[in-house]
């Protein structure tokens, strides 16, 4: 079936929204199951639909600049400067969130996530709801994340999610997720993405401190600051885990763990991350009958005698974030 027109599809999803459908958008990162942010019953849905606990917090997709400051009670120079810097983008700003935002959508926080995401289509449709949208990945609760719309499909029946069709994500892992803390110059990186400290520094310049934030389980899970902090995350349907190793030990690996499929990741991180989430959702191998030729997969990534700079580093550490979080298992203690 030939996808529908963009002026369709945008009449679609504002449609869907009326009807009570939540509506899945696309972005650079990954697909969003959105919400109006005015619309506390779709909020709602989205937990529900997802099977997401309601301390998890949601971001808020803007479509400009002047919606982020409705959306924020202090907007200040800092924000700004990020903002104009990244935006459309990977990046999530968390701000002191204003009236207009649920404690819903924040888990009862007083910050609040707001992106742009880089989708000239779901911008438009963000532009003609005239209002912001709350979407986390459109995914089952802890499950690998959508990069495709046949992905969100294959998830969601039909009467729940209505699905906005585009290319698929250029960046392929979830945004990075920042708070600032303007008074004591302190960006604090909550969850890593493409966008890296280097990235950060380039913009602010050595004024500002860059930190890595600790995760709701180094705090209290009670307490999550922002989406992506749980141990377990972004899992496959199967047995997942990964090595870095060089790539002459495959053929003994496959000799020692033949219930494994090894599968070798690329080498350019923005490669690896555009392709994860794809490559977490191919089944394992099967033979000519159908049947599973293996039990389980792990992903290989020979890292180990490269020369990485401080901004390779920190890419293939976001990267390995989210393959940790989906690993099930260890070669060694299997």
């Amino acid at each position: 079936m030939a996808k529908s027109s963009n002026s369709t599809q945008i009449s679609h999803a504002l449609s869907a929204w009326k009807a009570g459908k939540l509506v899945a958008l696309p972005t650079e990162t990954v697909y969003g199951l959105g919400a109006p942010v005015d619309n506390e019953e779709l909020i709602s849905k989205i937990f529900s639909v997802k099977e997401r606990p309601f301390f998890d917090p949601l971001i808020v997709h803007i479509s400009s600049i002047e919606m982020a400051k409705k959306y924020c009670s202090h907007w200040n120079d800092t924000l700004d400067i990020l903002a104009r810097a990244f935006w459309p983008g990977p990046l999530t700003l968390v701000v002191q969130k204003s009236s207009l935002i649920s404690s819903l959508i924040t888990s009862g926080l007083d910050t609040v996530g707001l992106r742009m995401p880089r989708s000239e289509l779901t911008l438009k449709i963000i532009e003609q709801k005239a209002v912001g949208i709350a979407a986390p990945s459109a995914n089952k609760f802890t499950k690998t994340s959508p990069t495709q719309a046949s992905h969100v499909s294959s998830q969601f029946s039909q009467d729940d999610v209505y699905v906005v069709e585009d290319i698929p994500s250029e960046v392929g892992i979830e945004s990075t997720i920042i708070s600032v803390n303007e008074s004591e110059r302190i960006v604090t990186i909550l969850r890593p993405g493409m966008i890296t400290s280097a990235d950060l520094t380039n913009v602010l310049g050595n004024e500002f401190q860059i930190e890595k934030g600790l995760t709701a389980f180094e705090k209290s899970p009670e307490k999550v600051e922002a989406p992506g902090q749980f141990k377990a995350h972004y899992r496959p349907d199967y047995p997942l885990s990964f090595l870095d190793c060089s790539s002459d030990k495959k053929d003994q690996l496959k000799h020692s763990y033949p219930d494994c499929e090894f599968i070798s990741l690329s080498l350019d991180p923005f490669v690896t991350a555009r392709e994860l989430y794809t490559q977490m959702r191919t089944p394992l191998s099967t033979n000519d009958l159908g049947q599973a030729i293996y039990k389980r997969k792990c992903f290989l990534i020979d890292l180990s005698s490269r020369q990485l700079t401080d901004k390779e580093s920190e890419l293939w550490s976001s990267i390995i974030n989210r393959l940790t979080k989906a690993t099930t298992f260890t070669l060694e203690d299997s």
